[in-house]
């Protein structure tokens, strides 16, 4: 049962945040500039930022990247794995398939509500933006 509820948080997650699908070879460490942004506590947990090209262009932009702990890394390979075999005859783009995917779980796994907010992933900046407003 955990199991299954886990694999909705990280559909809901990529739900919200991705418009690629995810592979193993889309987390990268966390570089040490981003440890810093985290709490002394946090800062002892292994951390990946996801490829910035698989999310949402808003976060690019903003120069932000969502990051993940060891634990959440392994929740979203599993919901990708279970989105793909939901979907296995849908044959079209990763977000179709999530989008099929969604009608096999319960609704609260699709929402994108601020109630659901998770500390394991969040959003950080490891840029500031360039003063002038150029994001370049």
């Amino acid at each position: 049962m955990f199991d299954f509820i886990e694999t909705g948080r990280g559909i809901q997650i990529l739900y919200q945040y991705a418009e690629q699908e995810i592979v193993e070879s889309d987390f990268f460490d966390l570089p040490a500039e981003g440890y810093q942004q985290l709490s002394e506590i946090e800062q002892e947990q292994k951390w990946y930022m996801i490829n910035p090209e698989k999310l949402n262009k808003n976060y690019i932009e903003e120069r932000a990247y969502l990051i993940v702990n060891e634990r959440e890394k392994y929740i979203l390979l599993r919901a990708v794995k279970f989105i793909n075999s939901v979907s296995e005859k849908v044959d079209s783009s990763f977000l179709e398939k999530l989008l099929y995917a969604k009608h096999c779980i319960p609704d609260c796994f699709s929402s994108t509500s601020r109630k659901t907010k998770n500390s394991d992933s969040r959003m950080i900046q490891l840029y500031p933006p360039h003063p002038s407003g150029d994001k370049n």
